[in-house]
């Protein structure tokens, strides 16, 4: 069965900063690949477009993300001004927590492992 990421209603007006960076086709795969970094576990281009609504290869958003003409200093800006409107003169932090993602490798910095003596 197929998995299908949820739409999440709020979700486009937060994005909404983005359509002058994009044609109209461009923000379906930017609001694509967006919603699905929020809502998928797994994140890969692949996974993302596997679970899009729009049955598409994934060569499409991947064609999108590697060779689409779109300004990422625009994007960048607009996202910036979004942060700075909403925040005004308040201080903020951003905050990224990777400790629910798995780890694989064997330089990870700060790894330990531990014996588990009850398994």
């Amino acid at each position: 069965m197929k998995s299908i990421h949820p739409k999440i209603d709020v979700f486009d007006g937060i994005i909404s900063f983005a359509k002058k960076c994009f044609t109209k086709p461009q923000f379906g795969h930017f609001r694509e690949y967006v919603g699905g970094l929020i809502t998928l576990q797994n994140k890969s281009v692949s996974g993302i477009s596997g679970a899009s609504v729009a049955s598409q290869n994934q060569s499409s958003l991947n064609r999108f993300l590697t060779c689409s003409d779109w300004d990422e200093d625009m994007l960048q800006d607009r996202y910036l001004s979004k942060v700075r409107h909403m925040l005004g003169r308040e201080k903020a932090s951003l905050i990224i927590d990777d400790s629910l993602s798995k780890k694989t490798g064997e330089h990870i910095a700060e790894v330990q492992y531990h014996k588990d003596h009850c398994g």
